[in-house]
């Protein structure tokens, strides 16, 4: 099981996306979304979301806040998650209250440190969240429509679409 943590300056984040088994992706909660470099990331995977590249792998998502409204944020994340065709173990978020200090610390910091040891089982045991599924099908035959209309124009999605057929 492989699960690493990148600075996006140190490396081809896609790259480390394909050759991990999960990935965790946190960030702060920037008036009811993330932030802009999370965002920008978003962004930039449309490749990655185009052939549902991250079949097969998990994730789990963090947010803070200073304000709350944080399942806003992390359902948002999780549902990036299912478009890249990944499967989210669920999420953690809080409200700051005050500099780097959270309200009820220690419950937070075990319910962080659970979400870490569930990505990890559901790596290791390849575990199905049926309640995704729906979600990731119905996106999967939206992405194989696209392709097909695009496939002049986007060969390598085309070739990726290809692969998963055979």
């Amino acid at each position: 099981m492989q699960i690493t943590r990148y600075n996006v300056r140190e490396c081809r984040i896609k790259d480390k996306l394909l050759a991990c088994d999960g990935f965790i992706l946190a960030s702060p909660n920037y008036i009811f979304s993330v932030s802009a470099q999370m965002k920008a990331l978003f962004d930039r995977c449309n490749g990655l979301i185009h052939c549902m590249a991250l079949e097969g792998k998990y994730a789990a998502v963090v947010e803070t806040s200073g304000g709350g409204d944080d399942e806003e944020v992390i359902s948002y994340m999780e549902r990036f998650v299912n478009t890249l065709g990944a499967r989210s173990v669920g999420g953690v978020g809080s409200p700051a209250a005050g500099v780097r200090t959270f309200p009820d610390e220690a419950d937070l910091f075990g319910r962080a440190q659970e979400l870490g040891r569930e990505l990890c089982r559901s790596i290791a045991g390849q575990r199905r969240y049926p309640e995704q599924d729906e979600f990731i099908q119905n996106f999967r035959g939206r992405m194989a429509g696209l392709i097909d209309v695009m496939k002049e124009y986007w060969p390598f999605e085309r070739e990726q679409w290809e692969k998963k057929r055979t």
